[in-house]
């Protein structure tokens, strides 16, 4: 009893710092829109490719300082580098200096990344269902961090007061609050080497990433497409409405997929993510004009829960595959290299480059070819590993 109490007070204490970081950069990303609205969409994805190219060109060397120094003392200077960023973008009030303190916003998550990642891999180690169920609350308080952000963004719509980014820093202060109690981990000293095993998951989680940074470019494709998704226009509000609406729609699908796939185990939940999710984005990107109505929101949701099964999968098999070492830090840093890569690829080349260009049917289109060529691989070493290792 008292191991399951330590094992949730642990758990929440991590979501809630990752909450608050995914809010304050929910709020950032809809804030660009209105501090800098004469930006065209590949410039704009430039700024947001930044904070994910940062995190990328770090995630293994903040790894080996997870390693080092441990996960509570690198959530506390990353959550505080972020709020002392944030508060510098808006005293600057410029598109450069943006872009430059942005980068430096991707390594401090990176930080938060792989001390989470790694303090919940620890956590649930010899539990498979708390692994499992606990990445999907993982992946829940990323989605839920963004629905609070975009809320947050809404009120300020509504205020007239989107303009700039001190919410985002008052919001990473509160995670560096939180931050303090967290579990430690880490500190036994920096190693830097990937386990084979878990390089094979890397070509999907690049894909998956991809589409991730794909959905942070939202707000200026919706702003660039005009779709009326809500009854109220841009200036009153409908932008944030919709982010919330959707992001609420798919953290209660992670939550219902983590469930299905502790059920069905995560080999099949990966494939049935994989399949479900490719044909989404296809069905998604030609009927986007249609589907994209208050009243069809709940059969979205519906239509989410398949692909939703594939991001608590994914990272179970990950904490899986560094069970036997116990060297978190670097093998998540190394996965936030990937992560990072693939969201600012999604940002860029989906969001940003092929957007602009083509428009958002020949976007999502685009994202399903690209995801199904990555996985493919990874589904064929998985399957083949576990015939190996019976994991």
């Amino acid at each position: 009893m008292v191991g399951c109490i330590r094992l949730l007070y642990g758990l929440v204490s991590l979501y809630s710092v990752v909450a608050l970081v995914r809010a304050s950069n929910a709020v950032f990303i809809v804030s660009l829109v209105f501090t800098f609205p004469y930006l065209s969409p590949t410039f704009h994805g430039l700024i947001l490719a930044s904070y994910a190219l940062a995190e990328g060109l770090t995630g293994f060397l903040v790894g080996g300082f997870y390693e080092r120094f441990g996960g509570r003392l690198t959530l506390v200077l990353a959550t505080l580098a972020l709020s002392i960023s944030y508060a510098a973008m808006t005293l600057s009030g410029s598109p450069t200096a943006t872009l430059v303190l942005n980068s430096l916003n991707g390594v401090m998550a990176a930080g938060v990344l792989v001390a989470s990642l790694s303090a919940l891999a620890e956590e649930t180690r010899g539990r498979p269902l708390a692994r499992l169920l606990g990445s999907g609350g993982f992946e829940a308080s990323n989605l839920g961090g963004y629905a609070l952000g975009f809320i947050v963004a809404f009120v300020l719509e509504l205020l007239g007061l989107l303009e700039g980014f001190l919410a985002s820093a008052i919001l990473s202060l509160l995670a560096l609050l939180l931050a303090l109690p967290t579990p430690s981990g880490g500190g036994r000293g920096i190693v830097f080497s990937v386990e084979r095993r878990a390089l094979k998951l890397a070509p999907l989680w690049f894909g998956l990433a991809s589409l991730i940074g794909l959905a942070f470019m939202a707000p200026k494709i919706l702003d660039e497409t005009g779709i009326a998704v809500v009854g109220l226009d841009r200036a009153g509000g409908g932008l944030s409405l919709t982010l919330i609406a959707g992001l609420v729609a798919v953290a209660l699908g992670l939550l219902v997929g983590s469930y299905i796939a502790s059920l069905i185990g995560k080999l099949r939940a990966v494939t049935v993510g994989v399949v479900s999710t490719a044909l989404l984005l296809v069905v998604g990107g030609l009927y986007y004009d249609m589907l994209l109505k208050p009243h069809l929101l709940p059969l979205l949701a519906l239509l989410a829960i398949p692909p939703m099964m594939l991001p608590p999968a994914m990272l179970a098999l990950l904490a899986d595959y560094t069970d036997a070492s116990r060297m978190r830090g670097v093998q998540m840093g190394f996965y936030v290299t990937v992560l990072a890569l693939g969201i600012a690829f999604g940002e860029f080349i989906l969001g940003g480059l092929i957007f602009d260009k083509l428009g958002l049917t020949a976007t999502a289109i685009a994202a399903a070819t690209t995801f199904l060529v990555l996985a493919t691989p990874t589904l064929y070493l998985v399957y083949r590993d576990h015939r190996l290792h019976q994991v």
